[in-house]
């Protein structure tokens, strides 16, 4: 069955710090047996003329490697699982470094497959525009217009005409608008439109107080929601040709400054997407509405 806000929310994963600290034990484990294996060789020979008076180096080689067997086979186990808390690490990886949030309404096991493809962005781009059929959009369409205000479907409508009628650069511009509304529901000053690192001192808070262990699938979105708005509202220096680097060149900053523009089908995708899990996060995190202050200072957002 696929997954809406919250059914979401019964899931578990680890944060992406703990599997960094996993890995890293991992490439110890595995540097450890290798400097011993090498170590060993100029000493081949030797060993063969004189086992009787050296040291069995073999009693701290086998215990190293049965260490090293027991993990990949737990390693192995975990991924061929799609529900798995590594499997949802390697979600989480891919999707952030191709700036996607979740695909709406997508299974876990849609997902491992995205996974075993190895999707570089652009690729991973041309996948969501075929997952995203005409059917699943206009359900994407409406669970948004059901979290919306009556006043934000106004443009909310006239943004999916453009869309529908191929016209992306006016759409992008519209969910940008719609997209700052949505998240002024966390910040103190309304009028502060700045928004990368909006999500930072509530991520921060939840590590302190759920610690790795206790994470949620939701939690797991605000991570991934985190990475896309500080990608979204990533600043851009308007003295000189601006060049965005993604295949989804599309940014707040140069769009509404009208300096550039995305007129692509898929980042209007992303877009709309990112708006579904802004709206879940709302109900999520009700307990930030308001709280957060922009200190100019230190050009951070901060708890009230």
């Amino acid at each position: 069955m696929k997954e809406t806000f919250e059914t979401l929310e019964n899931n578990n994963f680890v944060n992406s710090e703990a599997f960094k600290q996993f890995d890293e034990t991992i490439k110890t484990i595995s540097s450890a047996t290798l400097q011993i294996t090498e170590g060993l060789k100029p000493f081949s020979d030797a060993l063969k003329s004189y086992k009787a008076t050296l040291p069995d180096f073999s009693q701290f080689i086998k215990p190293i490697q049965e260490i090293a067997l027991q993990i990949s086979k737990s390693i192995s186990k975990q991924l061929e699982n799609p529900d798995s808390a590594l499997s949802y690490y390697q979600y989480f990886k891919l999707l952030s470094d191709c700036f996607w949030v979740m695909p709406y309404m997508i299974t876990s096991q849609e997902m491992q497959k995205l996974i075993v493809a190895k999707y570089t962005e652009e690729e991973l781009d041309k996948f969501m525009i075929t997952y995203f059929s005409d059917t699943l959009l206009e359900s994407l369409i409406f669970d948004i217009k059901t979290n919306l205000s009556e006043r934000q479907n106004i443009l909310f409508t006239q943004c999916i005409n453009a869309f529908k009628n191929a016209d992306y650069a006016i759409c992008g511009l519209g969910l940008y608008s719609l997209i700052e509304d949505i998240t002024s529901f966390y910040v103190f000053d309304k009028g502060c439109v700045t928004r990368k690192g909006l999500f930072k001192p509530i991520v921060n808070e939840m590590m302190e107080k759920d610690g790795l262990d206790d994470l949620g699938t939701m939690d797991f979105i605000l991570l991934m929601i985190d990475k896309n708005i500080d990608v979204l509202y990533e600043p851009m220096s308007f003295e000189k040709d601006i060049q965005i680097n993604r295949h989804k060149d599309t940014n707040r900053n140069t769009s509404l400054h009208g300096k550039y523009f995305s007129n692509k089908k898929e980042s209007d995708l992303m877009l709309l997407n990112t708006m579904y899990w802004l709206l879940g996060l709302k109900k999520y995190l009700g307990g930030y509405e308001g709280k957060l202050v922009y200190k100019k200072a230190n050009k951070c957002f901060a708890i009230k």
